[in-house]
């Protein structure tokens, strides 16, 4: 299989890298490679057979390959169903310890039918207060369920690509999802106890889910381009297919639970996973035999950490390679920190929302960044530096939070979802650089290293998060959002620790 540019052309030349021909020395570190002379890793001169040419008319438009029209809706399809999942769990759970605690009481209901109480003297807000820790509570018990077995399966499924391939694995994913949300479905429609539906949650985890076929599906990204702009375009669209992603399955999930009810609308969440297997099936492989990794398993999970324990090259330094992975945890510590507090914290006084808001703010929240943040990448590489991006980003999401926190009214909150327009820039920029940096033999464990540390972020963010939302949700509910801020913040420093000694 020939790398792609993303010009509409096939490249013949050899990638940059190669792999090591010396097979004990392989099994110690990488030979040396290459990247193009570039001012930049993501702003560089158009080159022939680049992203973008100047020599025909059919050069300056980006045609994109068939396979990412495969990969590109799987993974769309994953991220739709684990948002999807995620609200409709967390609203769920949220109303069943609603009813066995306070059968009497409807905190939210529907648009037509909220009750809010903002006395917080009164027994009626102290009763909602009781049932947010229980809820929070319980969100912690989901984080530990799926995130401990898919540290595991991270690092196996994504790292064993390098040797059997992609395809595999993004099929064990997304079984795993399919699997995983029909039952979650039957156990909703049999009321079973909500602490049941926990084993649900271990064994779509134990398959590595969402981010297993993400990181696969960047290393996949890496076995079909090149480095420079090409590949960090592809990851722009791949980061762009998992944004609408959230952006629909947010958008959805009110008005599935408002219209539907909660087993309805997880039934329409497995059917469409089943949609993505199908796809899964049908997509070809990207990694080619020569760049497959040939010796044994153990050393393929060595090599996950040969990135951070010395220079694998002159361009591949072990300080970047921390760095970016540093910067990494902490921007995942706070995604993935505040998933289910955002929620209870808008079913919660004084806002008291309906799945319906909830879901349209999630949506502007999620879709806000792709569609505008994503939409200035461009213009901003035309006059500034990738890592100068990265900072802004880490700014806008450090005055969401900071605004969040303090939110007393609804329009507080929708002008957060504006303010954050640029958080998620930071990311693909991350990504993007690490992957400039590895021979295309280790793409394949270098996301798996990646996949690795969000999923330890999934289990860490959405434990500590929650645990600290339920000790102060009585005395300054934003605390947590003043936490993620300061999480952004250091993410922020590292962007600029890379920026200013960029050799």
């Amino acid at each position: 299989m020939e790398t792609s540019d993303f010009s509409g052309k096939q490249l013949t030349e050899e990638p940059h890298y190669s792999a090591p021909k010396d097979e004990g020395k392989a099994n110690e570190t990488f030979e040396a490679c290459e990247v193009s002379d570039e001012k930049s890793y993501l702003i560089s001169k158009p080159k022939n057979g680049d992203v973008l040419g100047k020599s025909s008319d059919f050069e300056n438009v980006v045609k994109v390959p068939l396979r990412f029209f495969i990969l590109g809706p799987m993974l769309f399809i994953m991220i739709f169903c684990f948002a999807t999942n995620s609200l409709i769990i967390t609203q769920y759970v949220y109303d069943v310890i609603e009813k066995e605690e306070f059968p009497e009481k409807h905190f939210n209901k529907s648009e037509d039918v909220v009750v809010c109480y903002e006395n917080k003297t009164s027994q009626d807000y102290l009763d909602q207060q009781v049932v947010q820790r229980q809820a929070s509570t319980y969100n912690i018990y989901v984080a530990l369920c799926a995130g401990i077995p898919g540290m595991f399966s991270n690092l196996v499924l994504a790292s064993l690509s390098d040797r059997y391939g992609r395809k595999p694995f993004i099929c064990v994913s997304i079984t795993g999802m399919f699997v995983a949300t029909s039952m979650l479905a039957v156990g909703v429609y049999l009321e079973w106890n909500i602490y049941a539906l926990l084993a649900f949650q271990f064994v779509g985890g134990s398959t590595g889910g969402w981010i297993a076929a993400l990181s696969i599906g960047f290393a996949a990204v890496a076995d079909i381009t090149r480095a420079g702009r090409s590949r960090a375009f592809a990851i722009v669209l791949i980061e762009i297919a998992v944004g609408m992603g959230a952006l629909v399955g947010s958008a959805l999930s009110g008005y599935l639970i408002d219209g539907v009810g909660y087993y309805t609308a997880l039934v329409i969440s497995a059917s469409v996973a089943c949609t993505a297997l199908m796809l899964s099936l049908i997509f070809p492989e990207t990694l080619k035999k020569e760049h497959s990794r040939k010796h044994n398993v153990l050393q393929t999970f060595k090599n996950i950490f040969l990135f951070y324990s010395g220079d694998i090259s002159v361009v591949g330094r072990r300080w970047k390679f921390l760095a970016c992975l540093t910067a990494l945890f902490f921007t995942f510590l706070s995604n993935f920190g505040k998933l289910g507090i955002e929620t209870l914290y808008q079913l919660n006084s004084p806002f008291c929302w309906s799945p319906v808001k909830v879901g349209w703010y999630t949506t502007l929240r999620a879709g806000l960044p792709l569609v505008i943040g994503m939409g200035l990448i461009k213009p901003f590489q035309a006059c500034i530096d990738e890592h100068v991006i990265g900072i802004l980003g880490t700014i806008s999401y450090i005055a969401g939070y900071v605004l969040e926190a303090l939110a007393t009214n609804d329009l507080m909150m929708f002008i957060v979802a504006f303010i954050s327009f640029m958080g998620a820039l930071p990311v693909p920029i991350l990504r993007a650089i690490m992957s400039h940096m590895t021979p295309p033999e280790q793409q394949g464990s270098l996301f798996a290293g990646v996949a690795a540390v969000e999923t330890v972020c999934t289990v860490v963010g959405s434990v500590t998060g929650n645990a600290i939302y339920a000790a102060t949700v009585d005395w300054f509910r934003g605390f947590t959002f003043l936490l993620f801020a300061g999480y952004t913040g250091i993410t922020g420093v590292l962007i600029l620790i890379l920026f200013l000694d960029p050799e």
